[in-house]
Order: C-alpha cells, then structure tokens, then sequence
C-alpha cells in the first residue's frame, strides 16, 4: 500500500515534502508549510480510496481530520522550522530536544548534523567546538566520550552561567588555559532554561 501511495503522490502532486526515517526510527515526512501537509493530506486520502485501501465512509469521516490520511503511511510528520535532514545519516531531526537543547550542529558552511552524528562522528563535533571553544559548549558527548579523545577534566570544580546572577565565563579561563594546554573544551554538565552547569575539559599540555 505505502509504496502505491507514494508513487502516486509523486506524480500527482507538486509540493514540498520528504518521506524517510526520523531520529527516532519511525517513518516520517517533512513539510514546508501547513498549505503542503493539507495538500499532501488530502492527496492521499484520494489515492487510498481510488485504490480501494479505505472504503468511502472512512473517506468521508476522515476527510474532516486536517492530517488523518498521513498517518496511513508515516508516524508523524514535521515542518521546517522544527526539523531538519541531517546531512549524516539523513533522517529527518527534530531542531530541539526536550530540554530545549539545540539538536543540531553545522561543522561548515550549508551542513547540518545531529547529535546522533556529533557521537559517532566524535572527532569532527570535537573539531567544531575547539573551533570557537568560548562560544561552542559541549551539549553532545559524554565525559567518557571526551577522555577517549584525550581529555581529561581540569578539576571537579563546576560553573554556572544564567539569568539569576550565576555569572561565571568560559573566557577568562580560557584565555588563561590556552597557554597551558593545546586544547580546551567546555562540557555542559546541566543545561535548563534558565542557566547551564559546566566543566573544563583540557588536552595536550604545552611543554
């Protein structure tokens, strides 16, 4: 039936969407805008009744639902202010966790990768970050992750940045650092909308 419906859909409709996995190992589809789901929607629905996979009164019935056809062949949809492909492993990516983390980082101009991608791929993520270390915290590998690139925490001492008056800064500790160590990488330790726990991270001591 899916692949039916999709064939179908490809000829009969000019709009934007993508149809593949999501990060969560559902089948999914990506739209740019509500006006395209709707047409999608309604694009389908006709496609499974003209093909005899719902009878006329599930037609009928559903038809009233704005995304109910959608769910015959995905297990959720998305658009594009909220999800992404990553150009890793190519499934469709929420932008955000569900602590409001941004799920996503861009190693270079026009590319985007998830999280899932920052693990497996460690040593790009980590070369992203010591790019820009102030400005870049480690929201994606573990601290297991991070000393089996070399790293080791600087101490056990953690910082916090906020809005209530936690007021610590990556930047004098690390203009201090760097004279120290080859390396320096800030590991979020916990993040919450309202302020961010951190550690030191450093590799490679200068002699």
């Amino acid at each position: 039936m899916v692949a039916t419906v999709l064939k179908e859909l490809q000829e009969a409709t000019n709009c934007y969407y993508e149809y593949r996995k999501d990060s969560y190992g559902q089948m999914a589809m990506l739209f740019q805008s509500v006006e395209d789901m709707e047409q999608v929607n309604s694009k389908i629905g006709e496609i499974l009744l003209a093909n005899s996979y719902i009878t006329q009164e599930d037609y009928d019935t559903k038809l009233k639902s704005q995304c109910a056809f959608i769910y015959y062949i995905a297990d959720a949809f998305y658009y594009s202010d909220e999800a992404y492909i990553c150009d890793g492993c190519r499934r469709i990516t929420p932008m955000y966790m569900a602590d409001w983390r941004r799920n996503y980082f861009e190693p270079t101009e026009g590319e985007i990768y998830c999280s899932d991608c920052a693990v497996k791929d460690a040593d790009v993520y980590i070369a992203y970050l010591l790019e820009a270390p102030c400005e870049r915290l480690n929201v994606f590998l573990s601290e297991d992750i991070l000393k089996k690139h070399g790293f080791v925490a600087l101490s056990d001492t953690e910082y916090e940045t906020g809005l209530y008056g936690q007021t610590d800064s990556p930047n004098p500790i690390y203009y201090k650092l760097r004279k120290q160590f080859n390396d320096v990488i800030f590991h979020a330790t916990c993040v919450t909308p309202f302020a961010t726990e951190w550690k030191v991270f450093v590799r490679g001591e200068q002699q």
